[in-house]
């Protein structure tokens, strides 16, 4: 019985050590972990460029675009041009019948032949009448008569002269044509149509320069300026990059309070860029050369105030900066970085100041 006790005994006891001895084992593992330097990748500081981009988006259009409109009315007699041509300045695109505004313009030149004949022979009778009362032939009523006659005479020329132009207008204008040079990007009518003055017939572009019509938020509108650069992407061409400049900037806002602006970008040959494409543009607002700019990435906050760390002989350093110019995922460093540093990029997360270390490659 004796024995048993003492075995009993002799069985806690190591139960109790065992246990004590497995508390102690646990209690240093985390001292041992945290003995083991931590991995980490670092990148040298080097001066760089960075550039504070504002992005728009907006609609495209020509340079310059055109609604052509009728002058005349008619009947479409002939499609002289379909959507997608080059027009030039001029340029027939659909011809009205126009005999009897042929007519009407023959009238006019024959009025007018009969008007100047008129006017002439009115000079002269007046001429005539002035030297016989200076000859005391023709009495004053005569000159009087004379005159009038000669000042309807010049009322019915410049009548007729007028008739002519208004003749010659209509004439010419049953040839609807191209107002400026550039594509016909649409036409609204065809061949047999009647039109009336004021229709729609079609709009033409010159898409060789392009430009996109966005806005600007009132808070941001004091970093964009005439010239600056852009860099332009339409959502239709993937990756394609356009470069151009904004050309005008609002000095009024709209009723929400935004500017309107507009960025010229010039086409390519092949005019991949149409009117009516959406588009953004990446404007180059502010650019800082030669100065300390690292990933976003790396940078810590605590309490309101911005960190990285650095390595220097295999401790991690903690070190306070204060950011500037910032674009993405580039922050520029104008305090508390040098050229040269050795800066935490990868595992910063797990440090503190003064841990150990080790770099990977």
């Amino acid at each position: 019985m004796k024995a048993k006790r003492i075995l009993i005994a002799t069985l806690a006891t190591a139960m109790v050590s065992f246990a004590a001895w497995s508390r102690w084992k646990d209690e240093k593992k985390p001292e041992a972990a945290a003995a083991q330097p931590l991995a980490v990748k670092i990148q040298t500081i080097a001066p760089q460029g960075i550039s504070k981009t504002l992005t728009v988006s907006g609609t495209l259009v020509g340079e310059n675009e055109a609604t052509v409109i009728a002058e005349t009315g008619g009947k479409i007699e002939a499609v002289k041009a379909q959507v997608g041509d080059w027009l030039a300045k001029g340029q027939v695109i659909v011809q009205l019948e126009n005999d009897l505004k042929l007519v009407a313009l023959d009238q006019a030149k024959a009025q007018l032949m009969s008007a100047q004949t008129n006017h002439e022979k009115s000079q002269n009778d007046l001429r005539r009448y002035e030297n016989l009362f200076t000859e005391q032939i023709a009495t004053q009523s005569d000159i009087e008569n004379a005159r009038l006659a000669a000042r309807a005479a010049e009322a019915q020329l410049k009548s007729a002269e007028a008739g002519l132009k208004l003749a010659q207008r209509q004439y010419d204008d049953a040839a609807i044509k191209a107002p400026l040079s550039g594509r016909l990007a649409d036409r609204y009518v065809d061949l047999a149509a009647m039109v009336m003055p004021g229709d729609k017939i079609g709009v033409v572009v010159d898409a060789r320069n392009m430009k996109l019509k966005s806005s600007v938020a009132e808070n941001e509108i004091a970093l964009v300026r005439l010239g600056q650069r852009v860099e332009l992407f339409a959502g239709a061409l993937g990756d394609v990059k356009y470069v151009g400049k904004i050309i005008t900037v609002a000095q009024r806002s709209t009723n929400e309070r935004t500017y309107p602006i507009e960025v010229l970008v010039a086409n390519d040959k092949s005019e991949l860029l149409k009117s009516g494409m959406f588009a953004r543009a990446n404007i180059a607002v502010e650019k800082t050369n030669e100065t300390i700019v690292i990933p976003s990435s790396v940078i810590l906050a605590e309490a309101g105030k911005n960190y990285v760390f650095v390595e220097s002989n295999g401790v991690a350093k903690r070190i306070a900066v204060k950011l500037g110019v910032q674009d993405g995922d580039q922050s520029q460093i104008v305090e508390g970085l040098n050229a040269g540093d050795r800066l935490v990029v990868f595992g910063q997360q797990r440090l503190t100041d003064g841990a150990k270390v080790i770099v990977q490659e």
